[in-house]
C-alpha cells in the first residue's frame, strides 16, 4: 500500500482527520481520546469529528461507532490507515519488522511436550534481536511497535512492565503462521481480509452452564447441559450491546468492556442529571444514600432498599473492580471474563430500565434508612 493519502480516496477532511490522528500517536505514543481530538480538530481546523469520522472507511480506524461516542474512548489507526498518513513509512516499516520477528519467533518456538505453552515475547528479546540484524532499536521505537502489534491484534495477549512503554512482553499464538508469506504491507492486508472474509466475525454466546431454578435447588448436573440456559451477546442490554459489539468483533475484548462501561457511566448521568467527574461519587450520587437520584423500587420496603443498595454496590464495583483496572492496563482479557463483565453492567441498565419508581417518589427515600 503506497502511503500517499491521495490514492485511498479520502476526502480533504478525512484525510486531516487521519493526519491529526496520528500525529498524536506519533507525540505520545498513545491514542487520542475523542474528546481531546475533538477539540483539536475543531480548534486547530474546523473540522467535525463526529461527522466525518463516520464516513472514514472501518479498515482504516477503530473506534466506538455508537451514536454519540463517549469522549474518553479511544480513537485508533489500523496500520492501513496510519499507511495514508504522511511521513509514515518509518512506521509502517517498523509493524513489517516487529510482525516478520514475531512470525520467525513462532516458527522457531517448539512448546513444551508435557503441557501446554505459549510462546511469550519480550521488549528486551525484540531489542536483542533487532540490534543482532542490524535494526536501529530506541525506547521510542521498541514503544511504538508494542503500540503497533497489540492495535492490530498480532498478539493473544500483552502487557507493559509497571507501565513503561518500551518494556512489554506479547503472547504469540500459532495462529501467526498464516502471515509467513508477508513480505509488503499489501500482502499482510492481503490476508488479513482475507481471513475476515472465511472466518467472519462472530459475536459470543457464554457456554452453557448449570442453574438453579430455585434458591433451594441443588444445582443440576453438568452432564446435560443442552438443557441448561446460554448467554447469547444479542441478548444484552442494547446499550452494552451496541457499544461493545464493533469491538468483540474483532475480538478486541478489553477495549469492548472499556467502552460499555463508559455506556453505562453515561446512560446514568443521563438519568440521574448529575454531572460527576468522579465514576465512585456518580454511582454512589445516582443509587445510594438516603436520597438516590434515580429510584429503582419502592424504598418504604425492605425488598425496594435491598434492591437499592445493591444496585448501588454493584454500580460502583463494576466501574472500580472493571473499568479503572482496565484503563491502566493492556493486555488482553478472555472471552468469558469478558462476558462475565458485560453482564453484570446489562444487569445495573435493566434494573434502570425497569424501575417504575420516578423523581416524584424521591420522597420516599429521605426516610429509609
Amino acid at each position: 500500500m503506497s502511503t500517499d493519502p491521495g490514492e485511498a480516496g479520502l476526502s480533504p477532511d478525512q484525510r486531516q482527520v487521519l493526519q491529526v490522528i496520528y500525529e498524536l500517536w506519533s507525540a505520545e505514543i498513545k491514542w487520542p481520546l475523542f474528546g481531546y481530538l475533538d477539540a483539536v480538530l475543531d480548534q486547530e481546523h474546523e473540522i467535525e469529528l463526529s461527522s466525518v469520522l463516520s464516513t472514514v472507511p472501518d479498515e482504516l480506524v477503530v473506534y466506538t461507532r455508537i451514536p454519540s461516542a463517549s469522549d474518553d474512548s479511544e480513537v485508533r489507526l489500523t496500520i492501513a490507515g496510519i499507511a495514508q498518513c504522511k511521513h509514515s513509512l518509518g512506521d509502517v516499516q517498523l509493524f513489517m519488522r516487529a510482525l516478520k520477528w514475531c512470525v520467525r519467533r513462532q516458527k522457531e518456538h517448539r512448546p513444551a511436550s508435557t503441557k501446554p505453552e505459549q510462546l511469550k515475547l519480550t521488549s528486551t528479546e525484540a531489542a536483542a534481536d533487532w540490534t543482532a540484524d542490524g535494526a536501529e532499536v530506541s525506547d521510542v521505537i521498541l514503544a511504538k511497535a508494542y503500540s503497533l502489534l497489540t492495535s492490530e491484534n498480532i498478539s493473544w495477549g500483552s502487557g507493559q512492565t509497571g507501565g513503561i512503554p518500551h518494556d512489554w512482553h506479547v503472547f504469540i499464538h500459532r495462529d501467526i503462521r498464516r502471515f509467513r508469506p508477508v513480505d509488503t504491507l499489501d500482502d499482510y492486508l492481503r490476508i488479513k481480509n482475507e481471513q475476515h472474509r472465511v472466518q467472519p466475525p462472530r459475536l459470543p454466546v457464554i457456554p452453557r452452564i448449570g442453574l438453579r431454578t430455585s434458591l433451594f435447588q441443588p444445582y443440576p448436573s453438568p452432564l446435560l447441559p443442552t438443557s441448561s440456559p446460554a448467554l447469547a451477546f444479542d441478548e444484552l442490554h442494547p446499550v452494552v450491546r451496541d457499544a461493545a459489539s464493533p469491538l468483540f468483533a474483532t475480538q478486541q475484548l478489553r477495549l469492548g468492556v472499556l467502552e460499555a462501561g463508559l455506556a453505562l457511566r453515561n446512560v446514568v448521568r443521563e438519568r440521574s442529571d448529575l454531572s460527576e467527574t468522579n465514576d465512585s461519587t456518580l454511582m454512589g450520587r445516582a443509587f445510594g444514600g438516603k436520597t438516590p437520584a434515580i429510584v429503582l423500587a419502592d424504598l418504604t420496603t425492605e425488598t425496594g432498599q435491598n434492591i437499592q443498595r445493591g444496585v448501588a454496590h454493584l454500580a460502583q464495583a463494576i466501574l472500580a473492580a472493571v473499568r479503572n483496572p482496565l484503563t491502566h492496563e493492556s493486555g488482553e482479557i478472555p472471552m468469558a471474563e469478558a462476558m462475565e463483565m458485560l453482564a453484570m453492567m446489562s444487569h445495573v441498565l435493566r434494573r434502570i430500565d425497569a424501575a417504575s419508581w420516578n423523581s416524584s417518589s424521591a420522597s420516599t427515600a429521605s426516610t429509609w434508612p
